[in-house]
């Protein structure tokens, strides 16, 4: 059986890489895959393969008693995207000082490394001095909705908007989208549950959907059709967060040829997201601009995105790749 550790205890928090997860879990059950999510109380709980979520040290200690007993490992990390000249220096001068600190990143140590894309690969090699025959990489799994061609609801009764995906919070920067959208009355819909940690933002975004006389509103606990026909009603997606690894909001807004706007961060330097519009994400003249430009467009050609990679099928055909290589047998199911 493989053995599934969470990324974060999910009572305080469950973002995109959550949902990842327990999407990988299920789809790798649903193939005949043994797989559980690993109960730590439990003292009788046998597996032949630990795949842990996420690169917080947190898991370091678990990960050690695996390879003291001989179970192989797997760890799906996020890491920084790839940079270029003086950044690439100080990323590696950052590793090569924190090695000397405090040692390399407890999951380096892991059979197999799995990342998102060739940028994290890189990282994962150049940088953290990982092997290249332990780093795999496993596209994120967009739902099976984003490859319909039906938009019967596109919009859910709405068209026109910006739409903006994800947990609502500093980090991903939805108070500037609204401020920005407001200069030029158009709509928005948020789509995302507040972050509970800071009460203070979700008070200030409640604020402006409030006062904004119907044009911004906010959705959550959508199915994947549903979220599927917000993005198909959609005039322009936006990403405006500081902080990103690859977003799954432009990934599910790109295969819809939908016009995007992202923060001028690295991780909008991801091949992949040629032909995005870009933005200072502190700046609201710079939102603006890319909002007005993006959306005199109907539809975009992303000619590096492959959304084929992005299919469940797909994705789920390289964790069993992983596995196979760790010589585990596909027998039975455990949920």
């Amino acid at each position: 059986m493989v053995g599934h550790f969470p990324a974060q205890p999910q009572c305080f928090a469950y973002g995109g890489f959550d949902i990842q997860m327990n999407r990988v879990i299920d789809l790798l059950a649903a193939s005949d895959v043994s797989v559980g999510r690993i109960n730590p109380w439990d003292r009788d709980v046998s597996f032949d393969i630990a795949h842990f979520w996420g690169g917080d040290e947190s898991h370091a200690i678990a990960l050690r008693f695996c390879k003291e007993r001989g179970i192989k490992t797997v760890v799906s990390v996020l890491l920084p995207n790839r940079s270029r000249g003086i950044g690439f220096i100080r990323m590696r001068i950052r590793t090569l000082l924190r090695n000397l600190i405090k040692g390399r990143l407890w999951f380096s140590s892991a059979d197999i490394i799995t990342v998102i894309n060739e940028d994290q690969a890189f990282v994962a090699n150049k940088i953290l001095g990982i092997d290249l025959g332990r780093i795999l990489i496993a596209p994120t799994i967009l739902d099976d909705a984003f490859f319909s061609t039906d938009d019967a609801d596109a919009g859910l009764g709405q068209k026109g908007y910006a739409l903006c995906v994800g947990t609502i919070g500093r980090r991903k920067n939805q108070l500037n989208l609204l401020r920005a959208a407001k200069h030029l009355g158009l709509s928005v819909i948020l789509c995302g549950e507040y972050d509970d940690s800071d009460k203070s933002y979700e008070k200030a975004v409640e604020q402006e959907i409030a006062e904004s006389e119907g044009r911004f509103s906010r959705f959550s606990g959508l199915s994947g059709v549903e979220l599927c026909n917000l993005y198909r009603g959609a005039k322009v997606v936006a990403c405006v967060s500081h902080h990103e690894t690859e977003p799954a909001s432009i990934l599910e807004g790109m295969i819809l040829k939908k016009p995007i706007i992202a923060a001028d961060r690295p991780y909008a330097t991801n091949v992949k997201f040629d032909g995005i519009f870009k933005c200072a994400p502190d700046c609201i003249d710079s939102i603006v601009l890319a909002l007005a430009q993006s959306s005199e467009k109907q539809e975009i050609l992303y000619p590096n995105f492959n959304s084929a990679e992005q299919a469940a099928e797909s994705v789920i055909s390289v964790y069993k790749e992983i596995y196979q290589q760790l010589r585990l047998n596909f027998k039975g199911v455990c949920k």
